[in-house]
């Protein structure tokens, strides 16, 4: 029953990730980059304070080491830094590529070393098939694109890795609210910082009326993502959940041809299938030979598929 609500959790932090990318095409014709982290990450902060002081939630850090707590307000707002330098460097695929690349092998050594959970073939073929779907985004493959925002995006998925792991640790240890407010007012405070060194600061033409709905929204997302991830880590392997959360390239896609008519291309369509797959397979409580039986039946076809 955990492990199911673990998985739907980190499936629904996958459509809300998948759902940012909505926000930040809109918003973007006013904000910067930054402005907008500050933005969702302030205004999910609110509710979260108000429900922290009205149900008298208190910050507990019995049997929690402080510097764990501050690596993991650090690591959250470092990730989306790297990010966006990543961003600016590469293209966007390659990015996303890389960002995977860089979770996904950080959560599965972190696993192993800290839950002490184990490498199996279900991991490995999740693993393979989400890094070859992610890898038919970035073609036509170009060496340009092999440059500085490859490493950015390597260390937004470390610091990613290291999030989650500490979202799978804390998770157990404390309110969860309290570490939903950790992050967020962390986001707010290094994203503030960036946009006074950056010089960009806000002006009063920039909120109309759509902008402050759209903030509104963005910013309830933030806080219910979070929220939603911390369930689900608590619940779920760490390194199989990590590839639960890539089901947002799955989302986005939907998400851009419903808001903006823009369709995936044939790799990107065949790219979305295996991380699909990548998801079952992540998802199976047997492993990979239960789903391929499930898949293609039994038959000696299914035992060719996969050997446990």
């Amino acid at each position: 029953m955990k492990r199911d609500i673990g998985f739907l959790a980190l499936l629904t932090t996958g459509f809300l990730y998948g759902s940012f990318g909505i926000f930040v095409r809109v918003l973007g014709t006013e904000f910067s980059t930054f402005q907008q982290i500050f933005l969702r990450n302030f205004v999910g902060l609110i509710p979260i304070a108000a429900i922290l002081y009205f149900k008298k939630i208190h910050f507990d850090l019995a049997g929690v080491a402080p510097k764990y707590l501050a690596l993991y307000t650090l690591t959250f707002p470092l990730s989306i830094i790297f990010f966006t330098l990543s961003i600016l460097h590469t293209k966007i695929p390659v990015t996303i590529f890389s960002l995977y690349a860089g979770s996904v092998l950080t959560t599965m050594i972190f696993g192993v070393l800290l839950f002490h959970e184990k490498i199996t073939t279900q991991k490995f073929f999740a693993m393979i098939l989400i890094l070859v779907g992610l890898a038919l985004f970035t073609l036509p493959f170009s060496w340009k694109s092999l440059n500085v925002g490859v490493l950015f995006g390597v260390l937004a998925g470390f610091g990613d890795g290291v999030t989650y792991t500490f979202k799978k640790y804390l998770g157990g240890k404390m309110q969860l609210l309290t570490l939903v407010g950790l992050e967020l007012t962390s986001g707010a405070l290094i994203s503030f910082l960036v946009i006074l060194l950056v010089g960009v600061p806000f002006a009063a033409t920039q909120f109309t009326v759509q902008m402050i709905v759209v903030c509104l929204v963005f910013g309830s997302i933030a806080a219910l993502l979070s929220y939603v991830s911390l369930v689900g880590f608590k619940n779920f392997d760490l390194n199989l959940g990590t590839m639960v959360t890539s089901s947002e390239i799955i989302f986005a896609i939907f998400l851009a041809a419903l808001f903006f008519h823009e369709f995936p291309t044939v790799l990107e369509f065949w790219g979305g299938i295996s991380v699909g797959f990548a998801i079952i397979i992540a998802q199976s409580n047997t492993g990979v030979l239960h789903v391929a039986k499930k898949l293609f039946g039994k038959n000696q076809l299914a035992e060719d598929i996969v050997q446990e």
